[in-house]
């Protein structure tokens, strides 16, 4: 008889573990850029870095911004064209490494990490117009004095607006999105990524993408005065949960409590089509409204084998070979 080698289990989490993990790790990330984030750092370290010492963005984090209006438009092209591209994509790997999606899913994931690159780049030349006009001040409600509001609005009152206007107009937009049209040409692309990969995120079209981005990163400064490192953080985290949501369905890393939108939620979401499920991104609460919400338990068997084997959804092959000519039969 052959013997059998067991295999290694799944790291898996429960549900608060996981929330505490993915809520230090944000507040890590918020405590360094208060108390390392400074003037003098970047007069000691970040100036000496060609690529960072002129950046808007750098700037706006480390406080050294005096003058909003004085940003040429190739600043903000520099790091939407650059450095977010490699950025995305080297937090990505690190991610899809450790996971082990690296190794499971490598032709995958390399196919879905060239998609992503090239549509942060080419979305780079309106991003940065839209950027710097946020950052000048002539769109949006942005402001750069610190204590222009008190400290419970900036640490609460802001961060939790942010994040349910950025939800709303995420579902909303979502959903149309996945009208038969509008997904057929607009949205098909993000879905072809079967199976997900922790790249996918930002792999989908050009009108997508930009669709996308404007209700992550500026959709809530067009309502709600924020305070501009506090938008470029939100922001920054935006990108992470989309990264998040995006991770290796056999990771481990998954559910979390009550009706907080986890990356369960969304694999469901993947393993459909132009009919599907779970639009939102930080919260269930409009699918639960809404009707739209499955939980990862009730998803069909055959839905979820289809689109780990690389397969389209029914509804969308359907879909396809409806739109397909058909040939016309000699006379």
């Amino acid at each position: 008889m052959r013997s059998q080698t067991a295999r290694p289990q799944a790291f898996a989490m429960n549900p608060w573990q996981t929330l505490a993990l993915i809520w230090s790790t944000a507040l890590a990330g918020a405590l360094s850029s208060i108390y390392l984030a400074t003037p003098y750092t970047f007069e000691l370290f970040v100036s000496k870095i060609p690529i960072l010492r002129d950046d808007p963005f750098v700037h706006i984090l480390f406080g050294v911004l005096s003058d909003p209006n004085k940003y040429a438009y190739w600043q903000f092209l520099t790091t939407t064209a650059v450095m977010a591209p490699v950025g995305y994509t080297t937090i990505c790997f690190l991610i899809s490494f450790f996971s082990g999606e690296w190794f499971k899913r490598r032709e995958t994931a390399i196919h879905q990490m060239k998609g992503a690159a090239y549509h942060l780049l080419i979305s780079a030349p309106i991003m940065s117009y839209w950027f710097q006009k946020f950052v000048s001040g002539q769109w949006g409600k942005l402001y750069h004095v610190q204590g222009s509001h008190s400290i419970w609005y900036e640490a609460v009152v802001t961060p939790v607006c942010y994040w349910v206007i950025t939800d709303a107009s995420f579902y909303w937009q979502h959903r149309i999105f996945h009208s038969k049209t509008l997904y057929m040409y607009f949205h098909a692309y993000h879905h072809k990524c079967r199976p997900i990969t922790t790249f996918c995120g930002n792999s989908a079209g050009f009108v997508e993408v930009h669709t996308v981005e404007f209700c992550h990163a500026l959709m809530p400064a067009l309502f709600l005065p924020i305070h501009a490192k506090s938008w470029v953080l939100l922001a920054l985290g935006n990108q992470a949960w989309t990264i998040y949501l995006h991770t290796f369905d056999e990771c481990g890393v998954s559910r979390l409590p009550g009706w907080l939108y986890d990356c369960r939620d969304h694999h469901v979401h993947h393993y459909y089509g132009i009919k599907n499920y779970n639009y939102g991104l930080f919260f269930q609460f409009w699918d639960r409204v809404a009707g739209t919400y499955l939980d990862r338990e009730a998803v069909d068997a055959k839905a979820v084998a289809r689109s780990r084997a690389g397969r389209k959804p029914v509804d969308e092959q359907r879909a396809v070979d409806t739109a397909k000519p058909t040939k016309q039969k000699a006379g």
